[in-house]
């Protein structure tokens, strides 16, 4: 139980610094982010084995530090993040025949994500960080919501880390598209929350 005990607390810890703090301390959660997405997708195709686990964090690590340092291409690539995830959402309410061309739909609003980000950056920076930390609230809440009784059967006996990853994975994946409409509208009204107050304390320090 330890292990989902840590997972949900460091998650609420990073997700409400990201929804409230998130333009303060924007390049740090950019290079988290690109990484930890990186990461999600590869142990999502491939296979958890040590050779895999290498070469993902070391790419992980690259296109980290490439936001970073290209700082437009790192809002790009956050707005694409963002444009992409809403995209998977879009495309669990379609039907099977429609869906498997879900893909367009998904690589045209990352594109159109990015644009925007680019373009009118202060505000996307306030609200694709408050969106990623009030996803990454609602989802462990949810999970708590709906699976208190069960938590046990989420425990791996390879041991701490391989329950995170694997819960991680879960709760991303299956349980975020299982569970999407709720685990959606309380994203929406955390992110909400964490946009006016950034809004609010930005234009305090443009004030001062």
């Amino acid at each position: 139980m330890i292990p989902i005990i840590i997972y949900v607390l460091v998650s609420l810890l990073l997700g409400s610094i990201s929804c409230l703090f998130g333009k303060k301390i924007y390049f740090p959660i950019l290079m988290l982010t690109v990484f930890s997405t990186f990461v999600t997708i590869s142990f999502s195709v491939f296979d958890l084995t040590l050779k895999v686990g290498i070469i993902t964090v070391l790419v992980g690590l690259v296109s980290a530090l490439l936001a970073r340092f290209f700082y437009k291409f790192g809002v790009f690539l956050l707005g694409g993040i963002l444009g992409g995830v809403l995209g998977l959402f879009v495309i669990s309410f379609l039907p099977p025949a429609a869906a498997q061309y879900g893909w367009i739909a998904v690589l045209l609003l990352a594109i159109a994500a990015g644009i925007c980000a680019v373009k009118w950056c202060d505000f996307f920076i306030m609200a694709s960080t408050s969106f990623n930390g009030a996803f990454t609230i609602a989802v462990p809440i949810c999970f708590l919501f709906v699976e208190f009784h069960n938590l046990q059967n989420f425990i791996y006996a390879d041991g701490m880390l391989s329950t995170i990853i694997n819960l991680n994975h879960y709760l991303n994946g299956q349980f975020a598209l299982e569970h999407r409409t709720i685990t959606f509208i309380i994203t929406i009204l955390i992110a909400l929350c964490g946009l006016v107050f950034q809004a609010i304390q930005n234009k305090k320090e443009r004030c001062e």
